[in-house]
């Protein structure tokens, strides 16, 4: 009887020093190569870099009151952006926020990209960096950021990819906010 009472003893000490062992040492182990294969963290070091290049940056605005979007108002030529937090101008309806997608064209890639968003005196407004994936046979990708507390000023949107592998070249574009009586 006490050989089975030391046998369960031992087995259960070397359970728990085993379960130590893993939970200290393996699990973390797996985990942090569970993160690399999810997150691609270890794509830019073995050089499994694909071309991508930020074709365009496109600006839509969020109606408040419908929780609707307008088209692209990057595209109009002759927009009036007067007084869009209450709807005037081409505004079609009150708006306070901005949705911006960055167009990304590439193939088999992974990396950030970043906007920085400043009024006319250069005041820095908004900055944000967001991942993007782009793989097998998809060849675009669009990156979204929400600008909150927009209408009234002049902004310029400069979005660039960022990290390593990737060619410095920014895009901007403006957007022709004002406000007035």
């Amino acid at each position: 009887m006490k050989k089975y009472i030391y046998l369960v003893l031992i087995t259960l000490v070397l359970g728990i020093a085993l379960g130590v062992i893993y939970e200290r040492y393996i699990s973390v182990a797996i985990h942090e190569k569970l993160d690399d294969i999810a997150f691609n963290k270890k794509m830019e070091s073995r050089g499994y870099q694909g071309e991508a290049k930020i074709e365009a940056i496109r600006a839509y605005l969020f109606h408040d009151h419908t929780g609707s979007i307008t088209g692209n108002i990057l595209e109009k030529r002759d927009l009036v952006l007067w007084n869009t937090p209450i709807g005037e101008g081409d505004a079609g309806g009150n708006s306070n926020s901005t949705l911006i997608a960055v167009e990304i064209t590439g193939r088999d890639v992974a990396g950030k990209v970043k906007i920085d968003v400043s009024d006319e005196a250069q005041n820095e407004i908004f900055k944000q960096t967001r991942e993007f994936w782009i793989y097998d046979n998809d060849r675009k990708f669009y990156v979204p950021f929400i600008l909150p507390i927009t209408g009234c000023k002049k902004l310029t949107v400069t979005a660039k990819l960022v990290g390593k592998g990737f060619s410095p070249s920014a895009i901007s574009q403006t957007i022709p906010f004002d406000c007035g009586e």
